[in-house]
């Protein structure tokens, strides 16, 4: 508190707008290596720290090995695949119950009691006076819990405003109509969510609102003490939001916005010295978008004079010259979307608008030969993928880790079928089959019944049995059991350079135990 006055005071602002309320960020995510993944929260809590709020943030960060049975891992689509467990709570909710889980308590793994079992003990020993607004960042895999979350403030105190954005919020139609016609939420913000919490707060947004503002560039605040001691030399930031790729597995479809480099420059440069960073993670979705755009954005951080940095790449655009940015402006890490090694499936989900698999190939030989560690990404069970295929894609992971060593990091993921993809919008072309839910649940709440009629429960793929992509997928994590060793080795450079960031469940005992669980088990857990 006593920094925060410090800085009301420094930019006269009136300290009494928190009288009489609470003012707290969400953050629920699954997985420990975060690299700064909750950039949103520490931008939002500055943003209204700056206009006089005392905001508070409460991230919860926990390993969720097993989310659905092993026969469905591989079809469910990523709307509300929660849905059995949805129409419970809601309805203990609506019956005023004190346990929103009477019924469902066997349909959670041990992990996951242990998140809902936090959120209990912190609502109960939350103070929530009328006014208190509640804002919640949510993706696909948190939804339920976030939802459990505001329910929960919700039966302490009806008298409050809930708030979710994010990822899942922002591309779900259904989820947001469902979020709101149910009563969880009050407002849903599609995009940037700083001006939105901001007109919660002070009256200007009520209950019912769906607010997006996809053609503006976010004004990203400026960082004060306060957020950099907590964060220990990280700031979240970006030099650009959307992406000009069109990929059919992407529900992102915001458009392409660039900042202004040399004002963005001026702003880094400015608020490093007034609050003392050492190292940016860049939450862009595309930093080499053009190969141009890459080399610039890698002499801007080298002017900025960034210890450590990391951001997110397109392999076609991995030129010579960019990545000699990235070794000179001290980049610990870049993540590349490999996805597949297939010139095949590339075409046919318009992977970067023509990438092929040798230029993928060749982006990660240039980023690990440069001293760079190369943060692969690959979606196992794209339609079109093969056996075969798969068989190829673990040849070329085996060459990469046996001449890289942990300088190649894997991230294989089992393709998730999202709302507002190409995919999801038009099934028939890519061979996608979805089916629905039954009655049992589309008529459990009358007036969700219109809005859950729309969700998909899960699809299959022509082809391809729905256990194919998990076993593919396991067998190519199996291969390789220090993925999450080299992620320890990324923060590990972070903290050489006084940027280390360590806080995932608050308890620091709790958090090392887990984090070397999760290392020792390569970021996966069979059951």
């Amino acid at each position: 508190m006593a920094l925060l006055k410090q800085l009301v005071k420094e930019r006269n602002i009136d300290d009494n707008k928190n009288e009489g309320r609470v003012i707290q960020l969400i953050s629920i995510n699954n997985g420990l290596v975060t690299e700064l993944r909750r950039s949103s929260t520490s931008i939002i809590k500055q943003f209204l720290i700056n206009n006089g709020y005392d905001v508070e943030c409460n991230d919860y960060f926990y390993i969720m090995y097993s989310r659905f049975s092993k026969t469905e891992y591989a079809s469910y689509v990523a709307e509300l695949a929660d849905l059995p467990k949805f129409i419970p709570m809601l309805k203990n909710y609506r019956e005023n119950k004190d346990n929103l889980l009477k019924g469902i308590e066997d349909e959670f793994t041990e992990h996951q009691w242990k998140i809902l079992h936090r959120i209990d003990s912190d609502v109960r020993e939350l103070e929530i006076p009328d006014n208190s607004v509640f804002g919640f960042s949510v993706t696909y895999i948190s939804h339920f819990y976030c939802s459990y979350y505001a329910l929960k403030l919700r039966q302490k105190n009806p008298n409050i405003k809930i708030v979710m954005g994010g990822y899942h919020m922002g591309f779900g139609e259904n989820v947001r109509d469902f979020s709101l016609i149910s009563g969880i939420v009050d407002v849903v913000v599609k995009d940037d969510g700083c001006q939105p919490m901001l007109d919660v707060i002070e009256g200007r947004l009520t209950s019912g609102d769906v607010v997006g503002r996809f053609s503006k560039v976010p004004s990203w605040p400026e960082f004060s003490r306060l957020d950099i001691e907590l964060s220990k030399g990280i700031i979240p930031s970006l030099t650009s939001v959307g992406c000009p790729n069109q990929c059919a597995f992407c529900a992102s479809k915001r458009p392409f916005i660039t900042y202004d480099l040399d004002k963005m420059e001026e702003y880094l440069i400015r608020t490093k010295k007034r609050s003392g960073f050492t190292a940016i993670e860049l939450a862009d979705d595309n930093i080499n978008a053009t190969v141009e755009r890459g080399i610039q954005v890698c002499d801007m951080m080298k002017r900025v004079g960034v210890q450590a940095w990391h951001s997110f790449g397109v392999p076609r655009n991995i030129h010579p010259d960019f990545v000699k940015g990235l070794k000179e402006s001290n980049a610990v890490s870049i993540f590349l979307g490999a996805e597949s090694f297939n010139n095949k499936v590339y075409e046919l989900m318009n992977k970067a608008q023509g990438q092929t698999q040798d230029e993928a190939i060749q982006a990660i030989e240039r980023v690990c030969e440069s001293g760079v560690m190369a943060c692969v990404g690959l979606i196992v069970g794209l339609p079109g993928e093969t056996d075969e295929d798969n068989e190829y894609r673990i040849k070329i992971c085996e060459y990469f880790w046996s001449k890289y060593g942990r300088l190649y990091d894997l991230l294989a993921t089992v393709f998730k079928l999202f709302p507002n993809s190409k995919i999801y919008q038009h099934p028939d072309e890519f061979g996608v089959k979805l089916t629905y839910w039954e009655d049992e649940y589309v008529n459990a709440i009358p007036e969700l019944r219109e809005v859950l009629s729309k969700i998909p429960k899960k699809f299959t793929i022509d082809g391809m049995k729905r256990q194919d992509a998990r076993d593919r997928m396991m067998k190519l994590r199996s291969l390789y059991p220090t993925s999450g060793l080299a992620k320890w080795d990324m923060d590990k450079k972070y903290a050489e350079k006084g940027a280390f960031n360590f806080s995932y469940t608050g308890n620091t005992k709790l958090d090392l135990e887990y984090a070397t669980k999760y290392a020792e088990r390569g970021a996966f857990d069979e059951d």
